[in-house]
């Protein structure tokens, strides 16, 4: 394997938003990363659905971070009590305390990442956000 070999699964790092929902995130580390990325997915999609771009990003030399946003994917399946009709639904505080858990979750990658650029990729409605 190479340095950079990239594991079948990503590493969780979920977090705790300041309203008190769980954020399930994903980590993708890379040997000595040059610099992080930090995907922020679009309306109506997942975290997950950018694995093969993150795969690509750590055989590149980047640790790569990114989570289900509130009311999406792992995230929204668990706020919601595994009721799928309600995702989409952003849960207390809405978007501005979607907003800040994206935020917090950049402060979290910085924290484990001090001395490297952090760098946003964001997609449709992430971009938005970021």
């Amino acid at each position: 394997m190479s340095d950079n070999a990239v594991r079948p699964t990503p590493d969780l790092v979920n977090y705790v938003d300041a309203e008190g929902v769980q954020i399930h995130a994903y980590h993708w580390p890379a040997k000595d990363p040059i610099a992080a990325v930090h995907i922020s997915h679009g309306v109506g999609e997942h975290a997950l659905r950018y694995a093969a771009f993150a795969k690509a990003l750590v055989a590149a030399g980047f640790a790569v971070y990114a989570d289900d946003h509130r009311g999406h994917g792992a995230t929204g399946r668990a706020q919601h009590g595994g009721d799928l009709a309600e995702l989409g639904h952003l849960g207390p505080g809405g978007l501005r305390a979607t907003e800040a858990a994206i935020e917090q979750f950049a402060a979290l990658i910085r924290a484990r990442h001090p001395n490297l650029p952090l760098i946003a990729f964001a997609h449709s409605w992430g971009s938005l956000m970021a």
